[in-house]
Order: C-alpha cells, then sequence, then structure tokens
C-alpha cells in the first residue's frame, strides 16, 4: 500500500509524464492511420494498374477481332463465284466437258450408304371392337364346365398324392 501512495505521490509530481504518454498515443494512432491509408494505397494502385492492363488487352482483342473479319470479308471476295470465274480465264481455264472427266476406281472404296432413317410405314390395323367370348359366358355355365371338365380318376388320384 505504502509503495502505491509512493507511485501515486511521484506521478503527480511529474506532470510531464502524462503529457509523454499522450503524445506517444497520439503519434502511434496517426502512425496505424498513415499505416492503413498507404495499405489502401498501395492496393488502390495495384487495381487500377490491372484495370489498365485489362483494358489494353480488350483493346487488342477487338483490334484482332478486326483484323480477322476483314481477312474474311477479303477471303470471301477472293472466292466469290464471279472473281473465281475470272481467275479461271485469265489462265486460260474452261468447264470441263463430260467427256473429258476421268473417273478412278479405288480398291476396297465403299461409298456412302443412303441413310436410312424410319422403318417405311405401314397402315395399323385398328383392334376390332367387341367382348372376349371368355367374359359373356355367365358364372353357372363356367362352374359346370370347369367341374364336368375335369377328370375325375386325375382328382382323385393327386389329391391322394398330396
Amino acid at each position: 500500500m505504502k509503495n502505491a501512495q509512493q507511485l501515486i505521490l511521484a506521478y503527480a509530481q511529474a506532470p510531464w509524464r502524462k503529457q509523454t504518454q499522450f503524445i506517444g498515443l497520439f503519434l502511434l494512432v496517426l502512425v496505424l492511420i498513415a499505416l492503413v491509408a498507404s495499405l489502401y494505397l498501395v492496393v488502390s494502385a495495384q487495381a487500377a494498374t490491372y484495370g489498365r492492363e485489362i483494358q489494353g488487352m480488350q483493346f487488342d482483342i477487338d483490334e484482332y477481332q478486326r483484323m480477322n473479319a476483314d481477312l474474311q470479308a477479303e477471303l470471301a471476295q477472293l472466292t466469290s463465284a464471279t472473281t473465281m470465274e475470272a481467275r479461271a480465264d485469265e489462265l486460260g481455264l474452261q468447264p470441263a466437258q463430260p467427256e473429258q472427266i476421268l473417273y478412278l476406281k479405288v480398291k476396297g472404296y465403299v461409298p456412302r450408304q443412303t441413310a436410312n432413317l424410319a422403318p417405311p410405314v405401314e397402315p395399323i390395323a385398328p383392334p376390332v371392337p367387341g367382348i372376349n367370348p371368355e367374359f359373356s359366358q355367365p358364372l353357372f355355365d363356367w362352374l359346370e364346365q370347369q367341374v364336368i371338365g375335369v377328370d375325375l380318376k386325375t382328382w382323385m388320384s393327386e389329391v391322394t398324392r398330396r
């Protein structure tokens, strides 16, 4: 207890300690704020750099797509029927006559077969309406037929065998 009183008394006699603690705490908070701000700036700068790189790549992609479309249009123009006919005339080519065509037989070649996608359509006969004669027979007639139709000797031999 005496040590605590001495500590309080010493602290009260030196007010500059309070000021030093306050300044230290203030500087610590200021350094933390500066650290967070610098971290935020670094992350923002990296995001901006990557965004600019993505924009540049997108510009390159668009440019390549335009070049590809130009080349496709040029190819379509070069392979059009009128251009090909003009080029063939310049080279002295003419359409082949049937007697000029030479066909080669290749051993083992199997020509394409026609596709058979569905079986031929055949008419389906509709079911004949009516009742099966077994279902139109009265119950007592059926029972009588069943009893009379049983061979008694066979039935007796089956019963005695069990």
